[in-house]
Formats: C-alpha cells, structure tokens, sequence
C-alpha cells in the first residue's frame, strides 16, 4: 500500500473519529433532553392526576371486598378520564405494604381481558386489584415517590409490558401522603421518538465520513507528491544510477531537500570509487582470516561446553555420591551392632547429610532461577548485616575481626531475601579463605554513579590466578576433592551469587589485593520499586480449637513418617495418598487443617487446595513441596495457604509450623 493511501486512510479515520464523536456527544445530550422531556411529561401527567382523585375516598379502600362500594368505582373513574385525556397507556394508585420495599395496589381502572382467547387469563392479561402486593425493589423512583413526583430514568419491564412510569404523591386533607399515582407511557412509544434522533445521527456520521474521505484523498494527494518524486530518485539511486536528480521548484522544505538529494548523489558518486578500491583490498584479507576465525571459533566453543558439562556433573556426582556413602556407612553399622548409641549416632549422621542434601538442592534451584524478581523497597546495609549476623558466630569462632566502611546509600527497589543470600555467599567464601588463621574482613558500601558498590575484602592468601577466570562457575570449587584441600564445598555459592546479582540488574566482580587476600565487589543499579513498596502478608488466622487434620502425600515413607510424628504430638491425624482420595475423606469428615503436597497422582495438589477450600472456607493449609517455594507462593494469593514447608524439613520445624496453629497437646480435645 502507498504512503500516500495510507496518510488519506489514516486522516480519514481521524476526522472521521473526530465527526462520529461531535455527532454522539449531540446526539447524547439530545437523547437526554428528550428523555428528560418524556419524564417530565409522565412526572406532570402524575402530579396533575394525582391532585384529581380524591384522597378521603381512596383511603376507605382496604380490601377486595371495598371493590363494590361506590368509592371504588367512583376513583376508579377518575382513573379512566385521566387516562383517556392523557393519552398514557397506564394508570393505578398504590400505598405503603409491610416492608420498605413493598406497595400495595389500590384502584387500577383497566379491564381483564382474554387476548389469547384461551379461556384462561394470563398474569399479563389480569390487573391487580386492592391488597395485591408489587416489589419495588427494582424502581428506585417509585420509592421516592412518596416524597415528591418522580419518574423512572431508565424503561423498565414487568408482566404488564415494558414501560416509562412516572409516579406522584396523593395526600389528604392534612398534606400527608397517604398513596401514590402512577402512570406509565409504553415503552414503544418511547423508543419511536428516540429512534428519530437516532436515524438523524446515523445520517450525520455518514454525510461526515464522506467529506472526510473525499477532502482527506485531496490532502494527501497534494502532501505526496513531492515525497514520490523523491522516492523513485532514491530508487533509481539504489539501483546504481548516481547522477540521478530532483528538479527543484520554489524555496519550500520540499525545495530544500531537492538541493541536499543532488549533493548527495555528487558525494556518493566520489565515495563509490574509494569504497571500491578499499573493498577489494578487504576481500582478499577477509578471505584469508575467515577459515582460520572458524575452526578457532569451533574448537572454543566444544572446549567450553565439555568444561562446563564435565565440572557441572562432576560437582553433582561428587557431593551427593559422598552423602549417600555417609548414610549407608551409617546405616550398615547400626544393622551390625544395633545398640543404642550406635543407632542415635547413625541418626545423627543421616540427619546432618540430608540438611548438607537440602542446602546443595536449594543452591540449586536459586542458582537455576528464572522467575520474576519481587521487588521490594531494600536497604542495603540492613541486608549486609543481616548476611553478617548469619555468619557471626563462625567468624568469631575463627578469630575473623570485620570492619565496616558505609556510607549513606540510598533505598533501592532489589528483593531483599535473595541480596542476603548472594552477600551470605560471598562473606561464606572470605571465612573459608581465612580458616585456621584468623583474619579481617572489611565491608565497604558506597555510591558510584548511579549504582552502590559493595566490597567485601579478606586477608586471606588469595586468589589462585588460574583461578579468577572459573571463580563464578556453578560447582568450581578449590575445595573439598575437587579443589586442593579437605574442606568441603558445592562449589555454587559464588555461582549463585552472581546469579542473584545478574538478576538485579548489576555485576560481581573479583580480584587480589595487592597487600595479600581477595576483594570481591558487587556494584547494585538504584532503580525505584513499583507501588507503595508493601510486601504481601499472610492472613492472620486464630488458633485452631481442634488439633485434628488430614496429611496428602504421594511417598508412603514420607506419609508414614510424619504421622508417627504428629500422633506423638497429640494430633488426631488421618492421610491420603492422593487428591481423589483426600476429596473423599474430605467429603465424610470436617477437617479444620490440610498438610498437603503439591507433586501428588491425579488432581495436583494446587487444585486440591481450591477444591478443599470450596468444601470448608475456613480451613487452614499448610503446603509441603520440594520445589523452590518463593515460585510456588507466588501461584496462592496472600489468604489460601498458611505457610510453607521446604523438603527435606527437619521434623522440629514441621512441628514448630502445625503448633503454632493450634491449641497445645494438653488444652486439645
């Protein structure tokens, strides 16, 4: 499509837009002031009316039986003359019934009549008589209507048809209200008179997107013109033809770059001889580089995946090869001499390697991280201290004495758990650098530019230079095995740590001091958080009256295990190996709290848990997963799940969660 078609289409829709909304915002307002036209009409018809029927005989009728005494007939053909002289299709009186939002019918002067000829009259085709109830629970005008004359600002429907109604108030001799009369204009009569402002519109748009069309192709045409000399020019140009020209006419912009085209096309007639000579001297050095450039660049690239594939399997294999050693030793001894000591000691063992198996998973998972941060505002000195304080006793321990150097920073939008674990990283790299001799570490914080550097600097013995360049690679490790000594390391805190850095937008760094030990430099962006800054809290929740819940795990050992350990805490405990069968447990008894994991046969464990909910909303979940939980909290919103507990747990914190939420052993039922 040509630009010039496109500008005339696009100018058209403009100003046609622009018409078709003048013509709407009149034809609105008139729409309104006819409507208003029609209430004020009705609202006149009913005041008028309302002031002819007589209020002392009116309000003599009470029941169906008052239908035969002459002051029922004789309102009733007050009614009829109203009606006939208004030309409005419906006319009843009503007062007040026995709630705020019911109104009783009184006289209503039209006929029952058999339309379908059925022998049997429809609720539409009979008319209420005195006593017969109507909800005034949609009209909110008929309810005012007691106060002063109104009408319906909207068309509304009921058996008797659809209609405009106005209402006014019928008073006694006291001025006291003691009914209302109401009189309705059929809705067809309405719509016919609004559907000549709307033919009238519909005519207007049209006549104003035919000028717009017309007058827009005529402005185009004359804008363009120019712009199509100068593009066939440029065409001509592109195929090679140089000594192309634009006549120039006038002193205009379009005059103006007519002359700049011409000079162009002179300079680029000197410059095509230059880059020519130049091409061919590039072609052959080009020539003789590029295989070489290419079996390099191969070589390299198969040299870093089987590096890096090689040291990541390695590192797995390695630290979890070594945990499974541990627990079967463990294990095989306390077979072989099952004394007490000898089983509380392989209890131990295998513990402490399932919490070495929980942190090397969980490092693993931060470090393989993909999702969304959660921004928060952050302070970074409270989260270096906060990393500091995990490492305190350690470093006291080794005799490693740390130095603060901070300067005022400013709140930065970061998410502040995972900065604690990238400086908690770094901070567990300086004390291992320092083990066994003691030593300073000084944290510096400080502004450069616009980002905050924050420097971690040991005295430890260094950096090995062959070294530096593998420092943030996940499992490289001069620990352990795979390193040059006998402390044990995953060889991912670093690798995480730049990963969260990543992340966040910045960069880490390494390298030695000159005086002896290693700097390690992490440089944040300031960057605002959206919103107010509030983190997500969880519902509070009361103490659950019952200690009695339903555990939902898929591994028999894991659901064994656990309840054995609650039966022991004093809960009444009851489990299900799936989400169908926790439904139908679920279904015969009430349980005030669900243990529930998420990896689970069937419906997974996140359906469970609405499915539950819909069953008993006051319920309590807590979830159980071995998945990276900051990910799986982001799927519930802040009231569906108590808490979360991480796989492996230790069964100190399991119970720690599910008491909290409950009454103690000894006050439960």
């Amino acid at each position: 499509m040509k630009f010039r078609t496109k500008l005339a289409i696009w100018m058209s829709g403009v100003l046609i837009c622009i018409s078709a909304a003048t013509v709407m915002v009149f034809f609105s307002r008139a729409h309104h002031e006819q409507r208003e036209s029609l209430r004020n009409r009705l609202i006149g018809i009913a005041t008028t009316g309302a002031m002819m029927v007589d209020s002392s005989k009116l309000d003599r009728l009470r029941t169906a039986m008052d239908e035969m005494r002459p002051e029922y007939a004789e309102v009733k053909a007050t009614l009829r003359t109203i009606m006939n002289s208004s030309g409005v299709r419906g006319i009843y009186t009503m007062r007040r019934g026995a709630a705020p939002d019911v109104y009783e019918f009184i006289v209503d002067p039209q006929e029952d009549v058999d339309r379908n000829n059925n022998g049997v009259l429809e609720p539409s085709e009979r008319y209420p008589r005195i006593g017969e109830r109507y909800s005034t629970e949609r009209y909110p005008e008929m309810q005012k209507a007691f106060e002063a004359p109104t009408a319906d600002r909207e068309i509304s429907s009921d058996r008797w048809g659809t209609w405009l109604s106005g209402y006014a108030p019928i008073y006694d001799s006291g001025h006291q209200p003691i009914a209302i009369l109401g009189v309705d204009m059929a809705a067809d009569d309405v719509k016919k008179e609004e559907r000549t402002l709307e033919v009238m519109a519909v005519a207007t748009i049209a006549l104003a997107a035919f000028l717009s069309i017309a007058s827009s192709f005529f402005l185009a045409h004359r804008l363009t013109r120019p712009l199509g000399q100068l593009s066939h020019a440029l065409a001509e140009v592109a195929r090679g033809n140089l000594q192309t020209k634009l006549p120039r006419k006038g002193a205009d912009e379009f005059a103006q770059l007519a002359l700049s085209f011409n000079d162009m096309s002179a300079a680029l007639v000197q410059a095509r001889d230059e880059i020519d000579a130049q091409q061919r001297l590039l072609e052959q050095r080009i020539a003789e580089k590029t295989d070489e450039l290419a079996r390099t660049r191969e070589a390299a690239i198969e040299s870093e995946k089987l590096a890096a594939l090689g040291t990541f399997a390695g590192g797995i294999a390695h630290e979890f090869n070594n945990i499974i050693c541990a627990v079967r030793g463990q294990v095989d001894l306390a077979a072989m001499a099952p004394t007490p000591e000898r089983i509380r000691q392989a209890a131990e063992t295998v513990s402490a390697c399932a919490e070495r198996s929980r942190r090397i998973t969980d490092a693993l998972q931060t470090f393989s991280r993909r999702g969304p941060l959660r921004v928060f505002p952050t302070d970074i000195q409270k989260a270096v201290e906060t990393a500091l304080d995990l490492f305190k006793h350690d470093l006291n321990t080794l005799n490693i004495t740390v130095f603060r150097k901070f300067s005022d920073v400013d709140t930065i939008g970061a998410e502040p758990e995972r900065l604690v674990q990238a400086f908690g990283s770094v901070i567990g790299n300086a004390r291992e650098a320092m083990r066994g001799k003691g030593g300073r570490l000084t944290v510096i914080i400080r502004p450069i530019d616009q980002d905050i550097e924050i420097s971690f600097r040991d005295t430890g013995p260094g950096i090995r230079l062959d070294s530096l360049p593998h420092l943030f690679e996940p499992f490289f490790t001069t620990k352990g095995p795979l390193g040059s000594d006998l402390t044990t390391g995953t060889g991912l805190g670093l690798a995480v740590a730049q990963g969260v850095v990543k992340n966040h937008g910045g960069a880490i760094t390494a390298e030695n001091n000159d005086e002896g030990g290693a700097t390690i430099r992490i440089r944040l962006p300031v960057r605002p958080w959206p919103g107010k800054g509030t983190r997500p809290t969880l519902k509070r929740r009361p103490l659950l009256a019952k200690r009695k819940l339903l555990v939902v795990d898929d591994e028999p050992d894991i659901l064994s295990a656990v309840r054995d350990i609650l039966l022991m805490r004093g809960w009444e405990v009851t489990t299900a190996s799936s989400g169908d069968e926790a439904l139908e447990l679920a279904a015969r008894s009430e349980f005030p709290l669900f243990l529930v994991d998420i990896a689970i046969p069937g419906i997974s464990g996140i359906d469970l848990i609405r499915r539950l909910r819909e069953m008993n909303e006051d319920a309590v979940f807590v979830v159980i997963s071995g998945f990276a939980l900051d990910q799986l909290a982001a799927r519930f919103t802040n009231d569906e799940v108590a808490a979360f507990v991480s796989k492996p747990f230790r069964v100190a914190e399991l119970i720690a969660t599910l008491d909290s939420m409950a009454t103690p052993p000894e006050a439960s039922s």
